[in-house]
């Protein structure tokens, strides 16, 4: 856990985005904007207002068995990995009528 004294959302997103893990964080603040800027400017895979980070888990947001998979800052699966993440994706993006069978 890292807990630090920010100047500001900005600061404090940014510290986030630096400074841990990027797997979630939360800013504590009763101001509606403050914690909007904040979530708008945090990258990470879950970001939370007034509320614990715990509550990252697959089976608490997804209601499903997590895998205990957490992939770093690479693309991929993030955050809680349940059964339906286990497998790549590929999306194709192709001309109107060029449909490949």
């Amino acid at each position: 856990m890292t807990v630090d004294a920010a100047d500001g959302p900005l600061h404090a997103a940014r510290i986030a985005n630096e400074e841990t893990s990027g797997l979630a964080a939360a800013v504590a603040t009763e101001d509606p904007a403050a914690a909007a800027e904040f979530i708008d400017a945090y990258a990470g895979s879950g970001v939370f207002w007034n509320s614990t980070t715990r509550l990252l888990d697959g089976f608490k947001l997804l209601r499903l068995p997590e895998t205990g998979i957490n992939i770093d800052r690479v693309p991929g699966p993030r955050g809680p990995v349940s059964f339906r993440d286990l497998y790549l994706r590929q999306y194709v993006v192709v001309p109107s009528g060029r449909l490949t069978s």
